[in-house]
């Protein structure tokens, strides 16, 4: 369905770009396009369902944009807050000391479920030079992307810590049978030590990450929920700057000042999540996560209610109900075009001079649109194909990033065929059901949209194209109005 909407975009925009002049014959369409029954099921009630609450969502999403909280508040569902976290996962944790010789250990062994598992590293190197009385030392070290398979290949539950960064913090607690504070750690030291191994399950510690209280995961196994939920964010704090005066001024000149809001900062810090859940590896069931980080702005999704409509849509919608009124009529409008285009079958190839001109005119258009974005003229293939990979979604003509100058040219290519075959399954739903546009229609159209654009009538036709190109955009507009209304009687909507 997502390709579908995908598809039914870049055809309404190219339709938009390109112009087909003369028309075409209901006679002349029929040579080239088998039409499809446009009168009935052109639209299945599934696809508009799902296209409309689609479409719908999009506008919630878009009118709900969360707003700062104001003053003093509890963290709650609904809320985003902005934060920068890490989460680190307790892998192994040995409080009674093991004893290693440096330089011949390859493995560090603990326990784990009254099992003794390994962690695959060597503390030899890194332990050298150290003694008893310095503070706990880090070594960190990423496992291999093969570790843990046994003999035969298989997976045990550890396939979890595969290609992860670890961290073994680590305290010596006796070197060769001393306990004193003076005595190092040497190359074939037999040593006595602690450790707890870490990994980070989740790090924005350096990146600000919105998190929706009640939906966020971390990892997809523990939630931010009960650590955030015991957060009361506190009034903003205000910064105040003094104005700068020079000194001939400043002894008669009063000192004023501005302010200016800053983040909140709460730092937070949660160390006795457990993990739990049937969907967890049993490697990281009943294990503990330590969250810390610092919120730095809290947002509350406004409802989605009647005054938000009309305030949001600047009055056009008065109502919920009024917009998805609008929505029903462009969603079955948009749909049933894009299935005529669907469902009818080409019985041989179009026009090639039509198609060579439609292409011309979406490469002219985007190349216009380059100049406006860019501020500058469109010189090569690769600037435009640049300029598309960013903003072509804009335009309904969305490129990928990787995508090559040749791929974007058979990209304009296939756009320029599905707008000559739309123009001619429009021009001849228009003849079929006798849909034209009369001088009255015309006249009274233009005089009412150069007044709604400021402008005289001849500037107004002049920059629409010419009146050529109005009277085809409202034909087609009569046509699609014919197939909304169509796919609305069908589906009794």
């Amino acid at each position: 369905m997502k390709k579908l909407c995908a598809f039914l975009l870049a055809t309404v925009t190219v339709l938009s770009l390109v112009s087909c002049g003369s028309g075409y014959s209901k006679k002349e369409v029929g040579k080239y396009i088998t039409v499809t029954d446009y009168k009935n099921n052109l639209v299945s009630k599934e696809d508009f369902e799902e296209t409309f609450e689609e479409t719908l969502q999009s506008y919630k999403d878009s009118y709900c944009a969360a707003i700062e909280v104001a003053g003093e508040t509890q963290v709650k569902d609904g809320h985003v807050v902005n934060a920068t976290y890490t989460t680190l996962l307790e892998v192994i944790k040995v409080e009674e000391p093991i004893e290693i010789t440096v330089g011949e250990n390859t493995i560090v062994k603990g326990d784990r479920a009254g099992e003794t598992t390994s962690a695959t590293k060597t503390f030899d190197t890194s332990l050298i030079g150290l003694t008893i009385k310095d503070k706990a030392t880090d070594i960190t070290y990423t496992f291999s992307g093969e570790y843990g398979k046994d003999a035969e290949g298989k997976d045990p539950d550890e396939k979890y810590l595969r290609s992860k960064q670890v961290t073994v913090s680590v305290k010596i607690t006796e070197i060769d049978g001393k306990t004193d504070a003076e005595t190092k750690v040497a190359e074939g030291s037999k040593i006595k030590l602690t450790y707890t191994m870490t990994l980070k399950l989740t790090d924005f510690s350096g990146t600000k990450k919105d998190i929706t209280i009640g939906e966020t995961k971390l990892g997809d196994v523990v939630s931010l929920d009960d650590v955030l939920k015991e957060l009361k964010t506190p009034k903003k704090e205000e910064k105040k700057e003094e104005d700068e005066h020079d000194d001939h001024d400043h002894d008669n000149s009063s000192s004023s000042t501005t302010t200016e809001a800053t983040d909140y900062k709460l730092s937070f810090e949660k160390k006795d999540i457990t993990l739990e859940g049937d969907k967890l590896d049993k490697f990281l069931a009943g294990k503990k996560v330590s969250v810390t980080g610092t919120v730095h702005t809290v947002k509350e999704i406004p409802e989605f209610t009647d005054a938000l409509v009309k305030e949001k849509s600047n009055g056009t919608y008065e109502t919920i109900k009024d917009l998805e009124k609008a929505l029903t009529d462009s969603v079955a409008a948009d749909l049933a075009l894009n299935e005529l285009v669907n469902k009818s079958k080409m019985k041989k190839d179009l026009p090639k001079g039509d198609v060579e001109d439609a292409y011309e005119n979406i490469e002219n258009n985007m190349k216009s649109y380059y100049a406006m974005f860019m501020g500058q003229t469109c010189l090569t293939d690769a600037e435009l194909l640049s300029f598309m990979r960013t903003y072509g979604s804009y335009f309904g003509m969305s490129l990928p990033t990787t995508a090559t100058v040749k791929e974007m040219c058979n990209y304009f290519a296939a756009q320029a065929a599905i707008s000559v075959k739309q123009s001619m399954l429009m021009y001849y739903v228009a003849e079929a059901e006798g849909l034209e546009v009369t001088s009255s229609e015309y006249k009274a159209y233009v005089k009412e949209q150069a007044k709604a654009s400021k402008m005289s009538k001849r500037d107004f036709v002049k920059n629409s194209g010419g009146k050529a190109a109005i009277k085809e955009s409202m034909l087609f507009n009569e046509v699609s109005e014919f197939l909304r209304d169509q796919v609305k009687s069908q589906l009794s909507l």
